[in-house]
Formats: structure tokens, sequence, C-alpha cells
């Protein structure tokens, strides 16, 4: 489990050096990418990495488990208004929840990347060892 949160912190810290360095990440342009989604938003990592979007002047779709749980996502709602991009939060449920097909459709939705943040918050051991691909 820890080397699992390890390498989120190094990837993260990654992408964080990568959005100071380049003032637009893009694959075919530097000004295709305008709008970001960023799943596991209201995370401890997710929400620096959307920081660092919103002040680079990316659009983000935020996705949450429950963007009405005004406590969980309060810090966010204080990032735009010391940045130039837009926030824009979607409730999409837990991870784990395989009824809640097509969630993500809406959130989507004119998005130019993803940053796939989330992860599973009680995770189901099978086998007695948390192994990170096979649980999620």
């Amino acid at each position: 489990m820890l080397t699992i949160i390890n390498n989120l912190f190094i990837i993260t810290i990654i992408l964080l050096k990568i959005i100071n360095q380049h003032p637009s990440i893009a694959m075919s342009s530097p000004t295709s990418i305008k709008t970001v989604l960023v799943s596991g938003a209201n995370g401890y990592l997710a929400s620096h990495i959307i920081k660092q979007l919103l002040e680079k002047q990316y659009n983000v779709h935020a996705c949450v488990r429950n963007k009405d749980n005004i406590s969980s996502i309060s810090h966010l709602l204080k990032i735009p208004n010391d940045s130039t991009g837009k926030l824009t939060m979607f409730s999409t449920g837990d991870l784990g929840d395989s009824s809640l097909v097509g969630r993500y459709d809406t959130p989507l939705v004119g998005c130019d990347a993803v940053i796939h943040a989330a992860s599973p918050l009680n995770p189901k051991l099978k086998g007695g060892e948390y192994d990170g691909i096979r649980d999620m």
C-alpha cells in the first residue's frame, strides 16, 4: 500500500513539474488542451493538481463522489478566486459502485485531457494483501 502511495506521489510531482514548466500541455499543438477532467478532485494530490491547472488558465471538470457535500469540497471552491481558469464540479459517485455506469459521460463533454487521481477509499482485500490493480 505504501508503494502505491509513493508512486502516486511521484507521478503527481512529475505532473506538477510539467504543468509548471510548460504554459500549455498538448499532444498536437500548444493550444489544443483547454479543459481537463480530474477524478478524485477533493483528494490531497488532486487538489494541488487542480490549483496548478487553474493558475495556468485551464478549465477543470472536477469529479468527486458528491459535490453537495460542501465540507469535502470547500477547499476546492476557494481556488478559483485566485485563478483565471474555471472550475466546474461534478458528482460521479464511488469508483467501486458498478451501478453508476455512464457517470463520466457528462463531465467528459468538452474535455481535452483526463488526469485520473481517484483511488478507493476503503479497499476490499481479496487474499490478505491490498493490490492496487486487482482491488480497484
